[in-house]
């Protein structure tokens, strides 16, 4: 079965502030007639970009070539975080030594701020 990645320029733009451009980035797509909306998402799922206001590609090229396993994209089988082997752990809080970064409690949440 063949198949197919893309090859674009981007720039995005955050909703808080602040962009990013790249330039011959490249991602695994199902297929021949992906469409421009469809590969920025994928663009944006493989990075795990949050709070992502706008996606403008250029230069988009689909070609025949492996899947080289793209997040997100149409070979990643993985069920969750764990199965690369890590743990995503959410960082809106200051993590101190000894203290657990899974969660909080009440006691605990003075000790953060």
């Amino acid at each position: 079965m063949t198949e197919y990645r893309a090859s674009f320029d981007a720039v995005i733009n955050f909703s808080n502030g602040g962009d990013l451009s790249v330039h011959g980035f490249r991602v695994d797509v199902p297929g021949p007639d992906v469409d421009q909306a469809e590969i920025a998402a994928l663009f944006v799922a493989s990075l795990g970009l949050l709070m992502t206001d706008t996606a403008e590609l250029s230069n988009v090229e689909v070609f025949a070539e492996p899947h080289k396993g793209t997040r997100g994209g149409p070979s990643d089988h993985a069920t969750g975080p764990t199965d690369a082997g890590g743990r995503l752990v959410e960082l809106g809080h200051v993590i101190r030594a000894g203290s657990a970064a899974g969660g909080w409690s009440e006691a605990s949440d003075a000790e953060w701020h």
